[in-house]
């Protein structure tokens, strides 16, 4: 890859983290421990969490489709009705075999009609049976945070996500963004255990500009600008042509 194109992609990134997201991929070595902020974790086998078993009564509810949105315009309930009867009887005529696409499509279905519950039933569902997938743990994070409006539980299940994402950097950075996002606008009481997970982690990302970037996002948005402005001119020394950062460290020093 030529030096070009990695600053093109650093560039790019390094925007996106800006904006909740990033995209890329590194090699991680280790992992925050869910020890580490297991006083707000949920436990799954209470109420609204995972079940030990379910029964033909929960798989009939999961595969029902109810619109709760009274907004909701006709066509759309008809889009949405017809995709999720799709997935849904892809997984009938397959039965044998555990289709994780198709029930995150079911549940996806069920976030857009506002039947959070039955979205967040199907993540649990899924979860059960792929238990090293880190997509439902972010899906439930999505809904928890953007739907439901329960922060904690948000919080814990995009940690979930980090882990099982193992060294899928594109997934670990967006939602590291997205933890800076949350903890900083939603659970500020919070915000020096969270400070002090993601420079521990920061280990893991010592030789990449980017994970310095989204750090430096939290020093931003908290208005502590000196440390903002290290951390960027950190990423800088590591991708000295990414004009992007440069232009945030001058932003920063108006």
């Amino acid at each position: 890859m030529t030096k070009r194109l990695k600053s093109l992609i650093s560039i790019l990134v390094l925007v996106l983290i800006l904006a909740g997201a990033g995209y890329y991929f590194i090699k991680i070595e280790k992992v925050v421990n869910l020890d580490d902020v297991k006083e707000w974790v949920h436990k799954d086998n209470e109420s609204g969490g995972m079940k030990q078993e379910y029964t033909e009564e929960d798989m009939n509810r999961m595969l029902t489709f109810t619109n709760f949105d009274d907004n909701l315009s006709d066509d759309l309930w008809l889009q949405y009705s017809d995709t999720f009867e799709y997935y849904k009887n892809m997984i009938l005529e397959n039965s044998g075999v555990f289709n994780v696409n198709a029930w995150l499509s079911l549940g996806r279905a069920k976030k857009y009609v506002q039947d959070y519950v039955g979205a967040e039933e199907i993540y649990f569902y899924i979860i059960k049976f792929n238990p090293d997938n880190y997509v439902p743990e972010g899906n439930l994070a999505d809904l928890y945070a953007n739907y439901m409006n329960d922060y904690e539980r948000a919080v814990e299940h995009y940690w979930r996500a980090i882990n099982k994402a193992k060294n899928n950097y594109v997934v670990k950075l967006s939602h590291y963004s997205t933890l800076v996002d949350i903890y900083v606008e939603r659970l500020s009481d919070r915000m020096d255990e969270f400070e002090k997970l993601m420079l521990a982690d920061l280990e893991n990302y010592k030789d990449n500009a980017d994970f310095y970037s989204v750090v430096a996002k939290y020093y931003t948005k908290i208005d502590s600008k000196d440390e903002a402005i290290k951390y960027l001119e950190q990423a800088l020394a590591l991708d000295p042509t990414n004009a992007s950062i440069s232009e945030e460290i001058g932003r920063l020093r108006q």
